[in-house]
């Protein structure tokens, strides 16, 4: 994936080239006022007009993260781009401009330094500096990290400056990325934060990874796969006027802005407040935050306006919390514009109350914050082709030339239809293991091995797409229900490791709980002669509690589920579950909120390369696009009789109707011919030519060269007799012009005068069709470059 991080080499390079700047920032900030202020947004106003003080006035002194900051905020890609030319400029970078932001989490876009609004910021400022050089130089920054914080300006966004800076060694620990690892058994609640709780959850994270437990290679293939995960804008936006007081003229309007928040309570015992919380609940990740005041104007006060003073994207859910009568609703915010605008007209006076939904009656609003926010935020449907495609067939190969940019396609694909994404790429030792199922060695005790059953990484994507599909189908109530049992469950288990709290069974032998992984959670009994570590389904004990099962004795747990024989993990699980339930709840309850369904697309990359039949096995089945979601056609695996009882597939597999998988292949490769028919027919094949990803390149400084070489060589190889269009040159060879500094000879000569000697081998007259290819590329005009030369094969 390091193709995606494109923006690394230069921000670590212009790290190192501004802390030759620690004292002489007088010409850091007079440079900053001067040639950064010609980038500006759309109405004109200076991109860095942000930073000064609170009374105004222009500041005088700046520290490294806020300087990192300008370009790391929520606007635009070419804005970004705009600005880092200027920086490589100025600070004389060799590194190429990048051609994405991937994986990078952005500051507030007003709310974007961290010093002090106030003048007297010597400390603050110099706390920074120090604390940005002990990051470069790589030494202990323990002391100087807890030192900022305590100067009370960052928190959680300080973590962020550190992985601009190295994302190798640091993790950003941003509203999405929080919220990601959550989902990995990763706590991301600290009452006190300091070095020592993020430098333990970065331990944590690392061994997580190692294990395999989190499934990927990086922190930044970590935090890129949480901002796919975590998609902050849908298609179709629900857009929502919003109050920012809390009654009278107590404004919260400055808190929300610099929180990026947005929050309001409702009284349990009003009627109408219980209206407005229904429709808080109902603002989703992805919506508009309108932020308004109302009131009347002209002389008799007769004419009602409605003042927009922010406008939001909403980035998280809507969480709720209850305090004594008061319900307290709260989403985090990205604010993109705080310019006021007023729209008159009688209509406008029936929006006084905290939330609305925007309707049809105030279309100009909405038009307005469209245009506004558009172009920044919401995606166009560059993909719909594709898209209807994939969703009509569920299975779709893009095939083509070498470098064409199918596996940048297939990502963007599943970016644009929002969806849950897991991407593979096939090779010959990949198999059935890897993809569906199969054993694997474990430790069982005292270096004692075993093997157990194991998922693989389709059957488990698979799994959660139907998971998915279930909660979406529950009541708010209902999965309230489940997150608290979770809250209570997760809760136990950590104190019970923490405090090494020992537990009996009903007969009265003693354990205690060492660890709990994703789906089971690990015991340690020194007395059981058998085996001293045994794994607690924790499906089974969540659905005992959200069931509400009766439990007198252990047998109950078999027969609640059904099963002819109890199992050793039974007394545990009665012990751990009774355990939960009598916990006295020590935190306020969460309310969920309604689940969206979500589209989940499987990528899988050359997928010709793997031994397609072994790897898929039986599920060929299964992928049929007739048998979607179809339960009464259930696949039985080849460890099917493993398969737990209280699993999703205790009876089959089957592959839900919401996942889609999406496939890549290059036309040349001669393992093509070893896909078997059975394959091919499920699925539905789709050529991309090199012209139709060329957009690739608008990112380079030289795109319109680049597309016409690559044009004028492209024709020329599919005139070419024994070649044709299925050996053209894709852009993502072109896009190495972005890393050379557009140098097409060196392009040539590096990467696409080889490709081609590899195409010719084995065919007479090499040379002078290498010729034909060069003038073509370089644009010659030369007899040669006509096409009256036979290519024939030496064999």
């Amino acid at each position: 994936m390091d193709s995606n991080f494109t923006w690394i080499p230069l921000y670590k390079e212009l790290a190192k080239a501004l802390l030759r700047y620690k004292e002489k920032r007088t010409e850091l900030v007079k440079w900053i006022y001067e040639d950064l202020s010609s980038v500006t947004r759309t109405d004109g106003k200076s991109l860095v007009a942000y930073l000064k003080h609170k009374d105004g006035s222009m500041i005088s002194d700046i520290d490294p993260f806020s300087v990192f900051a300008i370009f790391n905020r929520s606007i635009s890609f070419g804005k970004r781009i705009e600005i880092l030319n200027l920086f490589k400029k100025k600070f004389e970078l060799h590194s190429a401009i990048p051609t994405d932001f991937n994986g990078i989490p952005t500051v507030d876009s007003r709310r974007s330094f961290f010093f002090s609004w106030e003048s007297n910021n010597d400390k603050v400022i110099q706390d920074l500096w120090q604390l940005f050089e002990k990051v470069i130089s790589d030494n202990d920054i323990s002391e100087a990290f807890d030192q900022v914080l305590e100067n009370g300006m960052a928190k959680y966004s300080l973590t962020m400056c550190l992985f601009w800076i190295d994302p190798a060694k640091y993790l950003a620990l941003d509203s999405s990325n929080r919220s990601y690892l959550g989902t990995f058994g990763v706590s991301n609640k600290f009452p006190t934060f300091n070095y020592k709780e993020y430098s333990k959850l970065l331990t944590q994270v690392q061994e997580k990874i190692k294990s395999g437990e989190i499934p990927y290679l990086s922190f930044l293939e970590l935090s890129f796969s949480a901002w796919k995960a975590i998609s902050t804008t849908p298609v179709n936006p629900k857009y929502w006027l919003a109050g920012y007081s809390y009654g009278g003229n107590s404004s919260q309007f400055d808190r929300f802005i610099n929180n990026g928040i947005w929050e309001s309570k409702y009284n349990d015992d009003s009627a109408g407040d219980r209206k407005l919380l229904s429709d808080s609940r109902s603002i989703s990740k992805g919506d508009v935050i309108i932020l308004k005041s109302t009131s009347t104007k002209g002389k008799n006060h007769d004419l009602p306006f409605l003042r927009i003073k922010a406008i939001g994207i909403v980035t998280s859910d809507v969480t709720t919390y209850r305090d004594e009568g008061i319900t307290i609703c709260k989403c985090s915010v990205d604010y993109v514009n705080m310019d006021e605008k007023d729209f008159e007209g009688a209509i406008y006076g029936a929006f006084r109350k905290t939330i609305h939904l925007a309707n049809s009656k105030i279309n100009d609003v909405v038009d307005y914050v469209k245009n506004l926010i558009c172009k920044d935020t919401v995606p166009q449907m560059k993909y719909k082709e594709y898209i209807d495609l994939l969703q009509e067939t569920h299975n779709l190969v893009l095939t083509g030339a070498p470098g064409t940019g199918k596996t940048y396609m297939a990502q963007a694909i599943a970016d644009e239809m929002r969806a849950v994404t897991k991407f593979v790429q096939f090779h010959p030792s990949y198999g059935y293991t890897d993809f569906v199922e199969g054993l694997r060695p474990i430790e069982i005790s005292d270096g004692q091995m075993g093997f157990e059953r194991k998922d693989g990484v389709f059957k488990e994507f698979c799994r959660e797409a139907i998971k998915n599909l279930i909660d979406s189908e529950k009541s708010v109530d209902s999965l309230t229900k489940e997150m608290s049992w979770q809250e209570k469950l997760n809760s136990f288990v950590d104190d019970a490791i923490e405090n090494e709290t020992m537990f009996k069974t009903v007969n009265g032998s003693e354990f205690v709980i060492t660890e709990m992984k994703r789906r089971s959670i690990v015991v340690h009994n020194g007395q059981n002669e058998k085996t001293t570590q045994v794994a607690v389904n924790v499906d089974e004990i969540f659905g005992l509690l959200t069931n509400e099962v009766t439990l007198n004795v252990v047998k109950d747990i078999r027969n609640y589920f059904n099963r002819k024989f109890g199992t050793q993990a039974d007394s545990y699980a009665f012990v751990i579950t009774k355990a939960v339930r009598a916990m006295k709840q020590k935190m306020p309850v969460v309310v969920a909120n309604k689940i969206d369904r979500k589209p989940f697309v499987f990528i899988i990359d050359e997928i010709n390369r793997g031994e397609v039949s072994n790897i898929f096995g039986e599920l060929f089945y299964a992928i049929d696009p007739g048998y979607r979601g179809k339960k009464e056609h259930l696949v039985q695996t080849q460890y099917q009789n493993l398969v737990p009882e209280i699993d999703v597939f205790a009876k089959g597999f089957y592959v839900p109707e919401n996942v889609y998988i999406l496939a890549t292949m290059n036309d040349i490769d001669r393992s093509v011919e070893s896909m078997d028919f059975a394959m091919r027919r499920r699925f539905t094949w789709k050529e991309v030519t090199p012209t139709e990803t060329e957009s690739m390149l608008d990112k380079l400084p030289c795109a319109d060269e680049a597309k016409a070489t690559m044009g004028r060589l492209n024709k020329v190889i599919s005139e070419t007799d024994g070649l044709g269009a299925a050996y053209m040159i894709g852009p993502s060879y072109f896009l190495k012009l972005g890393e050379n500094g557009g140098d097409f000879a060196k392009l040539w000569k590096m990467n696409i005068e080889p490709l081609l000697k590899e195409y010719l081998r084995g065919f007479r007259k090499l040379n002078e069709m290498l010729g034909r290819f060069s003038n073509a590329y370089f644009n010659r005009k030369d007899e040669a470059t006509k096409n009256d030369t036979e290519l024939v094969d030496e064999d």
